[in-house]
């Protein structure tokens, strides 16, 4: 999306009554709109097939990622199984998981055989690491969904990332990388035993030991495995395209709602921008009015919910604030050939419910408390417009702001 817009000042004043209640949502249910990037990671049949080896294939993703050691696989479920042997991890070794991390990854360590070592998550989603709950572990799986949440640096466990439901991002990786390896999904076949995986590791000893691991089962496919990257890389890719309407999402979030935005992993594709719900207003609540408005959002707790054996293990007082902060995230999905239009949409259904809940700029406090005096001096005091609910500067304050924000914005 090249067009440039002034997010800051394009929606202020006021809006129609919400979708939800009845009136005009942001765009109508039959609206024909781009797909998302989760439905478009599977390589297409048609896709042409370059020709080429194995070796061919391994050295072009690492081209792709900046000279990063890989090592390219049949599956991901091998991919998990090789990793944890490559580590050492010995039977019934306790590995730190997140507690909502999907079955299939909770299953592939149980039948390692290791132990899965339930992590609570922070608001920012990162791993909780607790020192007693990770006093024996050696190491510490965190499973973002779709791309997004933040990495906390471990002292001494080897941090691995599954972010096995989306694809790598092509440039250069990290300089001081905390991540010991991650395993991306290639998405090349519809059969979850040829989709392919590829393992980034910041070690290459331990991509040598992987390598030594793998047997004729575990071949990929290298045509498709260089047809996919062919698809993604490139100044008119999959990635870049994305990229740029990840990018502008994002702009307009900051700017147009001001809600608090959680991290990208930063050398993965994201499929979405997650935005996190703040206090004082209900998340439920929030993302009733943002599908009122035909915006399309996901709720992460039900996309990702907490494990059933992760209650179980920590028990519910433990877990109350994992699930607290799991069910304030929202996920705006964002496609690699989205309009601008179809940008302004995504951001204008997040900023409207923000305006009708009272917490829109609740980042910018200052500019909040500037709109909200400007609506009682445009509407009066008994307006119904944004009334502000979190903490923010009086109104004289924010009348002496008003030249303020006027000269920033």
């Amino acid at each position: 999306m090249s067009e440039q817009t002034d997010w800051a000042d394009r929606w202020l004043g006021g809006f129609c009554t919400v979708g939800a209640l009845g009136g005009l949502p942001v765009r109508g249910p039959d609206y024909a709109a781009h797909p998302p990037l989760d439905q478009l990671l599977l390589l297409p049949p048609a896709a042409t097939r370059p020709i080429g080896d194995a070796q061919a294939a391994r050295a072009a993703w690492s081209d792709a990622l900046g000279g990063a050691s890989v090592v390219l696989l049949a599956s991901v479920a091998r991919a998990r199984t090789l990793v944890l042997r490559a580590l050492g991890v010995q039977p019934g070794e306790p590995v730190g998981l997140p507690a909502n991390a999907t079955r299939d990854l909770a299953e592939a360590i149980k039948h390692h055989p290791a132990t899965p070592r339930w992590l609570d998550l922070a608001a920012d989603l990162s791993l909780m690491t607790v020192a007693e709950r990770l006093a024996d572990v050696r190491v510490v799986w965190a499973h973002p969904l779709g791309g997004i949440g933040a990495l906390m640096p471990l002292e001494d466990q080897a941090l691995l990332v599954d972010a096995s439901d989306t694809l790598p991002a092509p440039g250069e990786p990290l300089p001081h990388d905390p991540v010991a390896a991650t395993i991306y999904g290639l998405h090349l076949h519809s059969d979850s035993q040829r989709s392919g995986a590829l393992i980034v590791c910041a070690d290459p000893t331990l991509a040598l030991a992987l390598e030594v691991l793998c047997g004729p089962q575990d071949q990929i496919d290298p045509p498709a495995a260089l047809a996919q990257l062919q698809r993604l890389a490139g100044p008119g890719g999959l990635a870049a395209r994305q990229q740029a309407n990840l990018t502008a999402v994002r702009e307009g979030l900051i700017q147009a709602a001001g809600l608090p935005l959680i991290e990208a992993l930063p050398n993965g594709l994201a499929q979405h921008i997650a935005v996190r719900v703040p206090a004082p207003c209900d998340a439920a609540t929030f993302y009733a009015y943002v599908l009122g408005e035909q915006t399309p959002v996901r709720w992460l707790p039900a996309q990702r919910p907490l494990h059933y054996a992760a209650v179980r293990s920590n028990g519910a007082p433990q877990m109350a604030a994992t699930a607290a902060h799991l069910a304030r995230v929202l996920l705006v999905p964002v496609g690699p050939d989205y309009t601008a239009e179809e940008v302004k949409h995504a951001v204008l259904g997040i900023t409207k419910a923000a305006d009708y809940l009272g917490v829109r700029w609740a980042t910018n406090p200052e500019r909040a408390a500037w709109y909200a005096q400007q609506m009682v001096e445009w509407y009066g005091t008994d307006h119904d417009a944004y009334r502000v609910l979190f903490a923010c500067p009086d109104a004289l304050t924010a009348r002496a702001l008003q030249h303020i924000i006027r000269r920033e914005y």
